[in-house]
């Protein structure tokens, strides 16, 4: 059974930056899973760690970023095909994992998102003694 499942409230409503409507866009994740934890790998081009908003709210992840803003003011704009965008991701979360110890690492524009596998569920070795 996957622990991580997309959940129906990611929605492609924009956001307003600079009095123009941005578009939302679904992150792109990778899910990995070890003896002890889930982890999300998150694709978060540009965005800062200040520009993540991450949330557990009734057993689902909710996940907004904002890419930092460039700042453009000296220059005459020649061409602009770059977008200011707003990422969003709602994860529904198995009860097998623990809300409460969740934390979060970025690095080169990768969230990582570690979700510890409650510890009564995690797979554990019997020892069989000799009777």
């Amino acid at each position: 059974m996957n622990p991580v499942v997309e959940s129906p409230g990611t929605g492609q409503q924009g956001h307003q930056h600079n009095n123009v409507a941005a578009p939302t866009v679904v992150p792109r994740i990778d899910i990995l899973e070890t003896k002890d934890e889930v982890q999300l790998l998150v694709d978060l081009p540009g965005v800062e760690p200040a520009g993540v908003q991450l949330e557990i709210h009734e057993g689902e992840l909710q996940l907004i970023a904002i890419p930092a803003n460039t700042d453009r003011s000296e220059a005459k704009s020649l061409l602009h095909e770059a977008k200011q965008v707003q990422y969003k991701r709602h994860l529904k979360l198995a009860d097998s994992l623990d809300h409460e110890k969740v934390w979060a690492e970025q690095t080169l524009g990768v969230l990582r998102i570690h979700l510890p596998k409650k510890a009564e569920i995690q797979k554990r070795k019997i020892e069989v003694r000799q009777a």
